[in-house]
């Protein structure tokens, strides 16, 4: 699998490929999300700090719930492969199915946005499979 971006205007470029892991490859330097840890949590469990792991990440970027900036005082920055996301309640209502949250990551900078990934909040149990 191939992810990430070229430039679309004509011109020489020197754009980094790395290997991400056995089968991903990244083209370009925007951030990227791997997974977070954990992926799902029951809302009594509140709060909690979301490990965001990835790829490129700075200390100017921003962390989108659903496209909305977060709130950066609940951001950490801890190095260019995790982010730690504090989850406050207020911020994640859940219903007892569960509520679907898109979590991205934003480059101030150029407004580029990574890749979503899903982040699951729970009223009561959990599936066995978060």
């Amino acid at each position: 699998n191939v992810v990430g971006s070229i430039p679309l205007i004509t011109g020489d470029y020197q754009i980094p490929v790395k290997t991400i892991s056995d089968d991903l490859v990244k083209i370009g330097n925007e951030a990227w999300m791997l997974h977070l840890e954990p992926p799902c949590m029951k809302f009594s469990d509140l709060p909690l700090a979301l490990r965001i792991i990835g790829e490129d990440f700075t200390q100017d970027h921003e962390v989108l719930l659903d496209g909305n900036a977060y709130p950066s005082n609940f951001i950490i920055y801890i190095n260019p492969v995790e982010i730690q996301m504090q989850v406050i309640p207020g911020f994640f209502p859940a219903d007892p199915q569960g509520t679907e949250y898109v979590i991205q990551i934003r480059n101030p900078n150029n407004g580029l946005v990574s890749n979503g990934l899903i982040f699951i909040v729970y009223k009561a149990g959990m599936p066995s499979s978060c």
